[in-house]
């Protein structure tokens, strides 16, 4: 989990500034999907430290282009429905989840474990299948340059608010992978619980995750705006 992490954290602030300056996400996207392409099966012919880590990196270049999803799926909304059309696509998340989770747990189950490392391989492999038919669309102005985004970004990291929406987001997000990505599955598993009850564990939060995003979308971004659904998210 910490591969994947590290990778994320380091790539996803450069990654969107980068692909600003070329006009063209498409291309940031595609070469992300075919990193795990390559590593997971390297992983599982070569199983040791270095590949298994190299391959949860790959992952976590992966899940930085998710920012750039977001930015292309916007686009097809008005700009006041801009918080309910992230909450919308944040549904592809828990969704992908759960369909790893259970096919990963079937496959453990009745054949080896390393098989389903090709659950990730495969999965990279039809998402850039389906990359050929996005439209990378930009605004029809200049492409910003480097600096330009560089003396922005200087801009951006000197308003304080932006390191406490920071702090208050590491903060929040802490909390499932702390509990819910290691501590829970590996308590879980010394007490003997097998492929299939740690699938089951693994989901069980995605039920409420998807539900809270729906209702996020649909009721409370509307009706108690973005401030106060925050609040009543961190106090439950």
């Amino acid at each position: 989990m910490g591969a994947s992490g590290l990778a994320t954290l380091l790539i996803r602030f450069p990654l969107g500034i980068v692909s600003d300056v070329v006009k063209s996400r498409k291309i940031f996207i595609q070469f992300a999907l075919v990193l795990p392409i390559i590593a997971w099966p390297l992983a599982w012919l070569e199983p040791n430290a270095l590949t298994l880590y190299l391959a949860k990196a790959a992952d976590g270049v992966t899940a930085a282009t998710w920012v750039l999803y977001n930015i292309l799926f916007i686009r097809y909304f008005d700009q006041k429905e801009a918080p309910a059309a992230v909450a919308l696509l944040a549904l592809a998340g828990p969704l992908g989840v759960f369909l790893g989770n259970c096919i990963g747990g079937l496959l453990i189950h009745y054949f080896n474990n390393n098989i389903a490392f090709f659950v990730s391989c495969v999965s990279a492999l039809v998402a850039l299948l389906l990359t050929t038919r996005i439209r990378d669309v930009h605004d029809p102005v200049k492409a910003p340059t480097l600096k330009a985004c560089i003396a922005g970004a200087r801009v951006q990291l000197a308003d304080r608010s932006v390191w406490l929406i920071g702090i208050l987001a590491t903060l929040v997000i802490l909390v499932p992978f702390a509990t819910r990505d290691t501590l829970t599955p590996i308590y879980a598993e010394q007490l003997g619980g097998r492929a299939g009850i740690l699938t089951l564990l693994s989901n069980i939060h995605l039920i409420f995750y998807a539900l809270a995003i729906a209702l996020c979308s649909s009721v409370f971004y509307q009706r108690l705006g973005l401030m106060k659904t925050a609040v009543l998210g961190i106090v439950l």
